[in-house]
């Protein structure tokens, strides 16, 4: 045989191409060959299965931390949306408009304004 035709038998095998259908002659005629064969046969079946377990696995851990991401990016548009809030309500709430908001001021303005009202129990 040729080189070209090892290469397409070995890859025959690989690929369990009715491998058996030159393998079983050969074995029968030269049984020495099974020392070669099927070796070659477990190595490059557990190599081809390591290789698509490891692109599955890749794949699932690329899924895995684009999700953690996104949901990082969520939680960080949520507290921003929730800060923004909280200091829309303060605002309002500085009744004497001095820049800061005591206790006596939220409580007022969250009994007597309706927006204040919301965006405090949109927060919460």
């Amino acid at each position: 045989g040729t080189v070209p035709l090892a290469m397409l038998t070995l890859l025959q095998i690989t690929s369990q191409d009715s491998w058996a259908l030159f393998v079983r002659p050969m074995l029968v005629k030269y049984p020495y060959l099974s020392m070669f064969f099927i070796p070659f046969y477990g190595i490059t079946v557990m190599a081809l299965l390591n290789l698509v377990t490891a692109v599955i696995v890749e794949t699932s851990m690329e899924s895995a931390r684009a999700d953690r991401e996104a949901e990082r990016q969520h939680g960080v548009k949520v507290a921003e949306r929730t800060l923004m809030q909280v200091e829309v309500a303060l605002r309002l709430a500085d009744l004497d408009q001095s820049g800061t908001t005591t206790k006596g001021e939220l409580l007022q303005a969250y009994a007597q304004d309706r927006d204040v009202r919301m965006k405090i129990d949109g927060v919460i």
